[in-house]
């Protein structure tokens, strides 16, 4: 008599496994509060991104701003080639009268080309003579500049240039650019210092000493 074989097949004990590991996957619960937590790590992220880059932003605002704050606060002058700093406005720009050539005198200004110093002497008598002085050892003489060239004479030694020229109606002097921060103008005859109500400096002022001392305004 045959006998029937009811243990299970390997395929239907592989199905059974399968089907029992399904089964407990199914039952087991989903982590909802790690999800939470991840989420509400990403979100701490993006704000702490955002956070930095405002303040990057605000610093390299604010210091553009004071750099621009500090170039509109400059002292307003003029400023040659050489030399840091800007000279005073009392200097700046021609006497107003000197064009009419009317007042003997001496003259002194400066305009984007440097300094410029005159004489007039309605009466063609006087011999003006004087010095510029400097605080600095002159070390480029083309930087002084009789005017006109062949009338007259300059030296230039150590920090000082000694000028003399003759008088008359047409203004004579020397045109310079010093590279001091600060220098000094006597003027006068060969004999007397030259009385300050006949200097004029910039465009509508006088002189209120002779020797005028002229010094640079730093920022």
């Amino acid at each position: 008599m045959d006998t029937q074989d009811d243990s299970p097949q390997p395929d239907d004990h592989a199905a059974t496994e399968a089907g029992s590991k399904a089964a407990s996957d199914g039952d087991k619960p989903i982590d909802i509060d790690g999800k939470k937590a991840l989420l509400a790590g990403g979100i701490l992220l993006l704000v702490v991104i955002v956070v930095v880059g405002i303040v990057w932003v605000a610093k390299h605002s604010s210091n553009s701003n004071s750099q621009d704050a500090s170039a509109t606060t400059q002292p307003k002058g003029i400023s040659t080639a050489c030399g840091s700093g800007t000279w005073p406005k009392l200097y700046q720009g021609e006497p107003k009268n000197l064009a009419a050539a009317t007042d003997t005198g001496f003259y002194v200004w400066v305009d984007t080309k440097g300094w410029h110093l005159r004489a007039i002497d309605t009466g063609s008598t006087t011999q003006f003579k004087g010095t510029i002085t400097t605080d600095i050892p002159i070390a480029d003489a083309k930087r002084y500049k009789q005017v006109p060239a062949d009338n007259g004479k300059i030296e230039v030694k150590g920090n000082t240039v000694s000028f003399e020229f003759p008088g008359g109606p047409t203004a004579k002097g020397i045109d310079f650019t010093p590279c001091a921060s600060s220098f000094r103008i006597d003027m006068g005859t060969p004999d007397l210092p030259w009385p300050v109500q006949s200097i004029w400096v910039g465009p509508t002022s006088k002189a209120v000493s002779n020797p005028i001392k002229v010094d640079r305004q730093q920022p």
